[in-house]
């Protein structure tokens, strides 16, 4: 109950710090990822959410919360379709944050989300490459690769 009141970043600080290793386990386990991967998502998420909040851009930009890539995941699918070359690129927060949605079963919020970002490229002539995308990837291509 108290994390619904909690703010991304209250989350991100309470699973990084606060909490059991083994209750770290068993949360990540959810999502089929390793402890410190979901705490380093958990991190740039909550980057992204505060310069949302402020208004600041996220085009053409590195998010330094550390993002890892995992070597395994509970959804291999999505193994191939992370960015290894621009790690801290928003894109890897954006399939990240699709996965962590599949996982709890959203696949309706995720097509939505992505059907967003797509819209924002088109509206605003945005160049997928300065969004962390990997080169020649386009937004509806990765709407292919997780939606398919």
């Amino acid at each position: 109950m108290m994390v619904e009141i909690m703010s991304m970043g209250e989350i991100s600080k309470w699973y990084g710090d606060c909490i059991k290793e083994s209750d770290k386990k068993e949360i990540a386990r959810y999502y089929g990822i390793p402890a410190r991967v979901l705490e380093s998502w958990m991190r740039s998420i909550s980057m992204v959410r505060n310069r949302c909040a402020h208004h600041n851009r996220l085009y053409g930009i590195s998010i330094s919360g550390g993002f890892v890539i995992p070597k395994k995941l509970g959804n291999e699918k999505y193994r191939r379709i992370f960015n290894d070359k621009d790690i801290n690129g928003f894109y890897n927060i954006i399939v990240a944050c699709c996965y962590m949605a599949e996982s709890m079963g959203e696949k309706i919020e995720v097509e939505e989300f992505i059907d967003n970002i797509i819209q924002l490229v088109d509206d605003f002539g945005l160049e997928e490459e300065k969004m962390g995308f990997p080169e020649g990837k386009t937004a509806v291509q990765l709407f292919q690769d997780i939606c398919s």
